[in-house]
């Protein structure tokens, strides 16, 4: 018997668990590995992570957007599902690749958005000059090149599914 429209089943609940799981998880190592290159990155260059003259919450902000993004695109393909003929790392670069470079473009958007507003209120030019200055600069490439990996990895494991050969 099937269950009624809008009535979840035991398996929704195991699947939607283990976006959730995997999501938190992704997100947790995004953000280690996002704080500790921009920390080794701020010692080595001895510069501060967020340019003198912009609000402090900048970064804080568009890195939180950025590993919520993480999160939701390492859960909701656990939660539909990828398929197991796409299991291979070769099969899954492509969309990690895009998922970062929308990491990305959403961060610097972010940027942008704050600039725009703190601390106080700018026009549409400076803030779009603001978004693509720091979406560039030193620190904020590290947003792509540490969601690549991430995106990359969990895919491959979510497509491999519980049991399946690591050869």
């Amino acid at each position: 018997m099937s269950p009624a429209p809008g009535e979840t089943t035991a398996g929704d609940h195991d699947r939607m668990g283990g976006a959730i799981g995997w999501a938190a998880g992704a997100a947790m190592a995004y953000l280690a590995l996002v704080f500790t290159t921009w920390g080794f990155l701020s010692l080595f260059l001895e510069r501060d992570v967020v340019p003198e003259g912009h609000s402090r919450f900048m970064y804080p902000i568009a890195t939180t957007v950025a590993i919520l993004l993480v999160a939701i695109l390492v859960g909701v393909p656990r939660y539909t599902g990828i398929r197991r003929d796409r299991a291979e790392p070769s099969r899954q670069f492509g969309a990690a690749i895009a998922g970062a470079g929308f990491v990305w473009l959403v961060f610097g958007a972010v940027v942008g958005l704050v600039a725009m507003i703190a601390p106080g209120p700018g026009d549409l030019g400076g803030a779009l000059g603001t978004a693509v200055g720091l979406g560039l600069q030193d620190f904020a490439p590290v947003i792509p090149i540490t969601a690549a990996p991430i995106l990359l990895i969990t895919r491959v494991l979510i497509a491999r599914g519980p049991g399946a050969s690591r050869a």
